[in-house]
């Protein structure tokens, strides 16, 4: 199961309108080491640790089965960014992915998901496997750039500020419905016609995603779903999306809820 949630939700953060706002900041580490494990946005932590939460919300298993799976979810990313060399706790499959960006999604235990969608790649040179939208002579075309040409360090770019007054905004509203207003002495319920906990939850699991799709219609002049903009959305690119979200945004939903119910 851990191996399986990871390469659903970790493709899907590759979207572009996810992975600009999101998942960028964890591939700023194209040579990764230990540490680079945890290095990720606060939306992709909610992604990532949401593999936690199916067990216990939809299969009422025991809390030591969730206890278990958040420690190895806190302790597996160190190993999996141990870096290239030949050693007993490398991960050159993961290593590989933080070189090249669009191929390896899975870990070698899921190798072959990657190699029956088309996005294995075997070694960091030139590839007979894989067949995705990665070009090798995209580095040579970039003048010597670093692949992602807007990295910024300092005072952010409109559209990253506007994402991250919005994340900000949604971490408070979250702080309030579950620690603030359950304790009021009358706890507002309903916004509406919908129940506090439910308008919340939706917020904090699909209000980041919906938000950096409307912020790359504006700001972006790349597909907001490259690279995986050649793919059929009634097909790979839909089947895809659903199950990214089956895995990783529909458990933090529900989570929510519970979490906020007063």
């Amino acid at each position: 199961w851990r191996d399986l949630h990871f390469f659903f939700p970790h493709r899907f953060s590759h979207i572009r309108s996810l992975y600009k706002y999101v998942h960028a900041l964890h591939h700023r580490n194209t040579d990764p080491q230990p540490f680079s494990g945890l290095c990720m946005h606060p939306i992709e932590h909610l992604l990532y640790f949401s593999n936690a939460l199916v067990p216990v919300i939809y299969l009422r298993c025991s809390p030591l089965i969730y206890m278990w799976i958040f420690i190895h979810l806190g302790l597996a990313p160190g190993a999996g960014h141990s870096g290239y060399e030949d050693h007993w706790q490398a991960d050159q499959y993961h290593y590989v992915h933080h070189s090249k960006f669009e191929c390896n999604y899975g870990s070698p235990s899921s190798a072959w998901l990657d190699q029956f969608f088309g996005t294995f790649r075997e070694k960091l040179g030139s590839s007979g496997a894989y067949t995705g939208e990665y070009k090798d002579d995209y580095d040579s075309k970039s003048g010597g750039k670093v692949w992602s040409a807007q990295g910024y360090l300092g005072l952010q770019s409109v559209d990253h500020m506007a994402y991250t007054c919005f994340v900000a905004s949604t971490t408070v509203a979250l702080f309030w419905a579950a620690v603030v207003n359950p304790q009021s002495a009358i706890p507002v319920r309903n916004i509406g016609p919908v129940p506090i906990g439910q308008a919340v939850a939706a917020l904090v699991s699909h209000g980041p995603i919906l938000f950096g799709m409307l912020l790359c219609l504006f700001y972006d002049r790349m597909s907001w779903r490259w690279p995986f903009h050649k793919d059929r959305i009634i097909g790979s690119f839909g089947f895809f999306a659903v199950a990214g979200w089956l895995v990783c945004v529909l458990p933090v939903y529900h989570f929510g809820v519970l979490l906020c119910t007063p």
